[in-house]
């Protein structure tokens, strides 16, 4: 009976040995399957910590592949700092990225993004919020600067605040602030632009926050988040 018991003993212990390295083996595999992806490949190959961030929340944990338009739109020079430091940029430096205050996840919102701000004939209004050149934003930031708004001008800039989706030009008060403020002020002086088209401009070209199912800054405005 003795001699039952252990042999009996002896077959659990093997047993709970071999699913636990059975367990330890599937974990493994599973673990480098995942760094030999494509996509872990990708993020590898990333060159500065902001991008490797970006990408991997788009990536959903490297769990899915990010369209190669996001990957170069997380390659340039994003970050929320003042207008001060983009006046020190050289012209021909790196674009400017507006995923300062949030990630781009949605190409389709994006693309409508695009197609929006492509009827604008103004050249100083930015076609791309998630890549403005150097030149442009030093060009806009300096209409914030310069432009004196007369009263009734003020009260365009200021009801335009309060009625666009952020508050405002941006989430914070970052280079792209600044940037879009004196857009505002150039479109309000140069084109005559009422409150309702300077939160237009605004709302399109917002790219605080990530693009969800309801990204009303966007959506009121006609474009379609399908």
């Amino acid at each position: 009976m003795e001699k039952k018991n252990l042999f009996k003993r002896k077959n659990v212990v093997i047993f709970s040995t071999v699913m636990i390295l059975l367990v330890v083996f599937i974990y493994y595999v599973n673990i480098n399957s995942k760094d030999s992806s494509p996509v872990a490949e990708q993020y590898r190959l990333l060159t500065s910590t902001t991008a490797k961030k970006l990408f991997y929340a788009q990536s959903e944990g490297l769990t899915k592949p990010v369209d190669q338009r996001l990957v170069e739109l997380d390659g340039l020079t994003i970050g929320c700092f003042g207008s001060d430091q983009v006046l020190s940029m050289n012209d021909n430096d790196k674009s400017l990225g507006g995923q300062c205050c949030g990630v781009l996840k949605s190409t389709h919102m994006y693309e409508e993004q695009l197609k929006a701000l492509e009827e604008y004939d103004i050249l100083e209004i930015p076609k791309d919020p998630y890549n403005i050149p150097v030149s442009l934003a030093k060009k806009l930031i300096q209409f914030d600067r310069d432009i004196k708004l007369t009263v009734e001008q003020q009260k365009i800039f200021d009801e335009a605040s309060e009625m666009s989706n952020e508050k405002g030009p941006c989430c914070c008060k970052c280079w792209k602030w600044y940037a879009y403020s004196g857009l505002a002020k150039y479109l309000i002086v140069e084109y005559d632009y009422n409150a309702e088209q300077v939160v237009e401009i605004w709302d399109i070209s917002d790219s605080c926050g990530e693009h969800g199912e309801h990204h009303s800054g966007i959506l009121k405005h006609g474009l379609h988040n399908n």
